[in-house]
């Protein structure tokens, strides 16, 4: 299983270029072998969950600040994960790889008995 965090956007304060607020997400796959498929046969599980999270307020004339234009996705992944704190980001990886072996090996289903209308 992989977990993968990505940003989808950034709000910023147009006059300082200062990032206020990262929206994002989290995907957690899994290729696993069909059953009785053909050899080799294999399909992704997959599972995504968003969030928003606001950042502290920078300060734009700290030797650390990081303009707009020179933000990667790998930093803006570090301030929210900084910013949501270690154990809330555990929380999140551990309830998205939940939900994807549900998934995986589902305990529960929805259907009819007899079939499909």
């Amino acid at each position: 299983m992989s977990i993968v965090w990505k940003i989808y956007g950034l709000d910023a304060d147009v006059v300082q270029g200062a990032i206020t607020n990262a929206h994002w997400e989290v995907i957690a796959f899994q290729w696993v072998d069909v059953e009785d498929g053909e050899d080799g046969e294999r399909v992704m599980h997959k599972e995504r969950f968003y969030g928003s999270e606001l950042l502290s307020e920078a300060d734009t004339e700290s030797e650390g600040f990081i303009p707009w234009e020179s933000v990667t996705e790998e930093v803006a992944i570090d301030w929210v994960k900084e910013s949501l704190g270690a154990e809330k980001v555990s929380d999140i990886e551990k309830e998205i790889t939940e939900a994807l072996q549900k998934q995986i090996t589902p305990t529960e289903k929805t259907n009819l008995p007899w079939g499909d209308i």
